[in-house]
């Protein structure tokens, strides 16, 4: 098969990071992928093409009259590079891939809907999709009447890291880190959109001197908020006589900054990546602290896909330091960390999560095509829903 999977951004982020996973999982079950997406700085392009994996720079914009230009070009890629499963990630790329095969014809469109609770307008009902959480799921079947059989969840999408030795000493050092000093890793894009946990985390960092913790922050991210958490680490070295909270900037490849910390902190796949590797994961929303992942509470975060919206609005910084003082523990980090490993091996490996996405595409590919005026139906109840609430020219 061909695939074309068409994101709406060509950029660093975790639904882009599990989309390269999946796609290294296809190539070597012998299948072909192209990415699509638009080129948003020149860091993940370069990933793909360095790994053979085609790129084509695609527009995107959520301008009603833009869509039908972004469907024509959607369409003429698809025919042009022989495309067999046109595979759109977010609820956006999927409407305009429907929108496409109103145009021309259009391959099986599949779908995975990443992040969020749901949808906040109607999505075209065509196909069977992908979600992430069971909340998704639920949000679909009970707010926008789709049938639970149409809906798929699947986290499956971290692949396992390859044995690798790093200077933990050496690393730390360079970003003027104790060696010797508790490190936690917060992995995240530093965008408005991940306020509420990014000042959760500055709000942790005021806490270590103030408590005279021996703790500190390694920040793997770049974004807006980038120069806030620059500008408080300066503030804390100043008044603590050490770095507190250290702001490398936006980092392609973790691998060195995972083995490097003792514990994790994010939501989603940077939560993912730090369980595959053993390592305690707190998950840290837009709410704040969320949850330490655990047995007894991992049932309730991955509802959620571990995004932290099991949390309550304004989540203090009380409950996050505590379950950091009980990571402080070398046996209990040891625990944890082995529970994290083993169930993001059971639950979210990428291998396994691909067996299941070739029998979806092939599921796809078996079904008798839509009539075309329930699509025109579907796309046009998508687009007066989106345009009620977001306006004509949002």
């Amino acid at each position: 098969m061909k695939l074309l999977y068409y994101l709406h951004t060509l950029s660093i982020g975790g639904a882009q990071q599990s989309a390269l996973a999946m796609a290294r999982e296809m190539r070597r079950h012998g299948n072909e992928v192209v990415f699509a997406g638009e080129v948003q700085g020149d860091a993940f392009a370069k990933t793909l093409q360095g790994e053979g994996f085609a790129c084509i720079n695609m527009p995107f914009s959520r301008k009603p009259l833009e869509v039908w230009r972004i469907a024509r070009r959607l369409a003429a890629v698809c025919s042009r590079e022989g495309i067999d499963v046109c595979h759109a990630y977010y609820y956006t790329n999927y409407y305009f891939a429907w929108t496409a095969s109103l145009l021309h014809r259009m391959p099986p469109i599949a779908g995975t809907f990443c992040g969020g609770p749901g949808p906040r307008y109607h999505i075209p009902r065509l196909s069977p999709v992908i979600v992430f959480s069971e909340e998704q799921k639920d949000v679909f079947t009970t707010e926008w009447d789709w049938r639970p059989d149409d809906l798929l969840v699947s986290p499956g999408r971290v692949e396992p890291p390859a044995p690798q030795t790093f200077d933990r000493n050496a690393l730390l050092s360079r970003y003027e880190l104790n060696p010797q000093m508790l490190t936690v890793l917060f992995v995240s894009r530093l965008s408005e959109d991940k306020r509420g946990s990014v000042e959760a985390i500055a709000q942790l960092a005021r806490e270590i001197p103030a408590r005279r913790l021996r703790w500190q922050i390694l920040v793997a991210g770049g974004g807006a908020l980038e120069g806030e958490l620059r500008k408080l680490g300066r503030q804390l070295r100043q008044s603590a006589n050490r770095t507190v909270i250290a702001v490398p900037g936006e980092q392609l490849k973790l691998e060195e900054f995972y083995a490097c910390a003792d514990i994790v902190a994010g939501v989603g796949r940077s939560i993912f990546d730090g369980m595959m590797r053993g390592m305690p994961a707190l998950v840290v929303g837009g709410s704040g602290f969320a949850g330490l992942a655990a047995p007894e509470t991992v049932r309730d975060l991955a509802y959620y896909n571990f995004s932290g919206r099991n949390a309550s609005e304004g989540a203090g910084v009380e409950e996050l330091v505590a379950a950091i003082s009980r990571l402080a523990s070398p046996e209990e980090r040891q625990r944890l960390g082995s529970f994290a490993r083993k169930y993001a091996e059971g639950n979210l490996a990428a291998p396994a999560g691909a067996k299941v996405l070739l029998e979806y595409y092939e599921k796809l590919r078996g079904l008798p095509p839509n009539p075309r005026l329930k699509v025109l139906r579907e796309v046009a109840l998508s687009t007066i829903s989106y345009i009620r609430r977001k306006g004509f020219h949002a």
